[in-house]
């Protein structure tokens, strides 16, 4: 193939999260487009690589899967097994995909395909004809890359006469080359990456639409920038609609069914199944554990006992027996890892390997094979705080002086270290005073700039923000990213302990399928597997449940009474019921006629309510204790912020308070706004937070990323409902 040759190494790799707004299929068009452009110089390696790819022959013509009704033809799932285990084997690891992987390669056919679907429905679906024209005018980086000169220029023309005319592919090879099988292959490379290319336009034509239908305003955008990088310590309160007794709020048949009617698309719910579910580990002996730390042990003295030159080579050759790396050959950049990952690779030079680091079911070992420049910096810090107490001249210019005699006294940081000892007040005196590895943003303003602006290993400050005066001693500085290669150990299980744990999933199915003896039985496996996970709750079609399609699968094809055991991945096996089925779509209202009737009340005690809490609105003060609020509203909820950022509860739009932050000074009360459940208030202690030049100054790089970000989640919302409305069926199984 001239472009499905793998997964490139420094793209996103499929096992890992993938995002809404772009194919699942984005990264499998790229290295072997380079080769091919190679050809000229290098045509009897080309040859040979052609020759090494035979895919299995795929079955007559049943599809892998339908959606709605609609095949998704089995080539393109085996070719995207296919480039995920060539990528696989180039990157010298396993040679197979895994459930999860194979599950979320299928996932992203089904989700074009619902897009697809969507696209057509609204009218908004790309022709081929509209494909090849935006792949001409706008082609992705992996399709540029390979016709741009040596002086850095796109040859546009070259481009777009291969695109148009695939015969035109042999003028940029070598003579030698068997003509006629390259340009089949050119011709049907090409027509997936239009397919590519469809479903790329398919997906922002349809942001573009839930753009429109939730359009966002100047002060949408302004609110929610203040809100993101606003740090408050206060409360919100939210008073609930029942501050109003059902009571004095009668509801009349013809009342709900008026909102019934005009609500009616907030009562449909999605097909369902009602399961019951226990989840088996499969737990490592002694002796497992023990064999584990010797493969760890003897894997870091291979790399370690090799030249370092060689040491490259020595771990790929190691990773070919491992589990696949899920790293890129784009350097991490320090945010992104974990603080025990930082404070190990920190201390670790390059050609060296940092960890183990344990995982659900392995170790991982990180083999440092460069750093390179990022974007990025994390700091690794200490620090002192003295309180000081707001509108107290006295106090505070005490704690402002003692800060400075402190800092004029240490010299390193076993000094400052004693200094958190004897006179810091926060809460981190356990870990003297050490704040771990964090980037910019993630302490409070004042803090953040002189951290980042100061020196290492000397004392910074006073530096004054909300809790006090800081002294601050910065011990590490990381600018550098990290290009890693992952060692993957697995903790392997004898079959012994895999055979004991399948015996008690059928015992435990037994008796779930008979329904005697399974509440007792329960009881007794978790006393024998401490770890275990039982749950019984709904599950949607195209949902993973312990992280694979199975179980859901399994539920949409049984009837109610059945029972199976299913293997997991990280060593669990699961026993599932199926206890009811719940065909999906909108009840009629006389089955479910107290909905409305509650939700109907509802509002009109929100209406009722609202009028009461304006006039109470001013008497509310900052600081009030709960006692005073109660007394004001009863039925007020508080919800404390110390510090941090103002987050919506989980039952309520996400910006609902975002005016509130945005425009409520320290010492003040806001509100009332209203929600679904009722009323709520800010109340501002202390506030820390960017200045109306601030947001000038980054309006218009804030606004193109939450734009961005909030396309994706409105398509990453559509296409779960897409997934949870369709039919579907799974027939991998009758493919092979």
């Amino acid at each position: 193939m001239l472009i499905l040759g793998g997964f490139p190494d420094r793209e996103q790799k499929l096992n890992q999260s993938t995002s809404f707004s772009q194919p699942m299929r984005f990264n499998r068009y790229f290295v072997s487009l380079l080769a091919y452009m190679l050809l000229v110089c290098a045509p009897d390696l080309f040859a040979q690589r052609g020759r090494t790819r035979e895919p299995p022959t795929p079955p007559s013509n049943p599809p892998v899967a339908t959606v709605n009704g609609q095949p998704i033809p089995y080539a393109n799932y085996r070719d995207a097994v296919d480039d995920q285990i060539r990528y696989q084997r180039r990157a010298g690891t396993a040679t197979g995909v895994d459930p999860l992987v194979a599950d979320t390669i299928l996932l992203g056919l089904v989700d074009d395909e619902l897009v697809r679907q969507e696209a057509a429905k609204r009218r908004l679906d790309v022709s081929r004809e509209q494909a090849i024209k935006a792949l001409i005018d706008d082609p992705p980086e992996f399709m540029r890359a390979p016709f741009i000169d040596s002086r850095g220029t796109f040859r546009r023309e070259v481009f777009e006469n291969v695109v148009r005319d695939p015969t035109q592919i042999i003028r940029l090879l070598d003579a030698n080359i068997e003509r006629d099988s390259l340009v089949r292959q050119w011709r049907a490379d090409l027509e997936k990456v239009i397919l590519y290319m469809q479903s790329r336009e398919n997906r922002r034509r349809l942001m573009d639409a839930l753009d429109a239908e939730n359009a966002l305003s100047e002060s949408d955008i302004r609110n929610r920038f203040f809100t993101e990088k606003t740090r408050i310590t206060g409360s919100f309160l939210r008073v609930l609609h029942s501050t109003i007794p059902d009571s004095l709020v009668p509801i009349n048949d013809v009342e709900a069914r008026s909102y019934f009617k005009s609500h009616i698309d907030d009562y449909w719910r999605a097909p369902a199944r009602l399961v019951s579910i226990a989840i088996l580990p499969i737990d490592p002996s002694s002796s497992d554990s023990a064999l584990h730390r010797a493969r760890v042990d003897s894997i870091r003295s291979a790399v370690a006992a090799a030249r370092p030159a060689d040491r490259a080579r020595v771990v790929k050759d190691i990773q070919r027996s491992l589990p696949p790396d899920r790293f890129t050959d784009d350097p991490l950049r320090p945010s992104q890892l974990t603080h025990n990952m930082l404070a190990q690779l920190a201390m670790t030079g390059n050609q060296n390997v940092a960890g183990p680091f344990p995982q659900p079911g392995e170790s991982t070992l990180l083999y440092i094979e460069r750093r390179a420049p990022v974007k990025d910096t994390v700091l690794r810090a200490r620090h002192i705080l003295i309180r000081s107490e707001p509108g107290n001249f006295t106090a505070d210019s005490t704690a402002r002086e003692l800060a400075i005699v402190l800092r004029d006294s240490i010299d390193n940081e076993e000094e400052f270290i004693q200094g958190v000892q004897y006179f810091s007040s926060d809460a981190g005196i356990d870990k003297q005073g050490d704040l771990g590895f964090f980037g910019r943003g993630r302490m409070t303003r004042a803090f953040d700039s002189a951290a980042f602006a100061g020196p290492v290993k000397k004392v910074i400050g006073p530096v004054r923000t909300e809790h006090g005066y800081h002294l601050i001693w910065v011990s590490e500085r990381i600018t550098e990213g990290f290009v890693l290669r992952e060692l993957r150990v697995p903790l392997v299980v004898n079959a012994d302990a895999r055979a004991a744990v399948q015996r008690d999933a059928d015992v435990l199915a037994s008796a779930m399928r008979s329904g005697v003896g399974g509440d007792s039985l329960i009881g007794v496996m978790r006393n024998r597997y401490p770890m275990m996970a039982t749950d019984t709750s709904y599950i949607q079609r195209l949902e993973r449940y312990g992280d694979v399609l199975s179980p859901a699968k399994f539920a949409f094809g049984a009837k109610v009474g059945d029972v199976a055991v299913l293997p997991l991945p990280l060593d669990r096996v699961m026993v599932i019921r199926l206890n009811a089925i719940w065909a999906g779509g909108t009840p009629e209202y006389e089955k479910m006629f107290r909905w409305p009737e509650a939700h109907a009340r509802r509002a009109r005690q929100l209406d009722i309510l609202a009028p009461k809490l304006k006039s109470i609105a001013s008497r509310i003060e900052p600081e009030m204790l709960i006692g005073p609020l109660r007394e004001l509203a009863p039925d007020a909820e508080v919800f404390l912020i110390n510090g941090g950022m103002v987050n919506a509860p989980p039952d309520e739009k996400e910006t609902i308070l975002d005016s509130l932050v945005a425009t409520v000074p320290a010492m003040s009360v806001g509100g009332p706004v209203r929600g679904v459940h009722g009323f709520y208030f800010l109340r501002v202690a202390e506030k820390t937070g960017p200045s109306e030049s601030d947001y000038q100054r980054e309006r218009a790089t804030f606004s193109e990323t939450y734009r961005r970000r909030r396309r994706n989640d409105m398509l990453g919302k559509m296409i779960s409902d897409l997934r949870a409305r369709s039919t579907f069926e799974d027939r991998r199984e009758q493919g092979n």
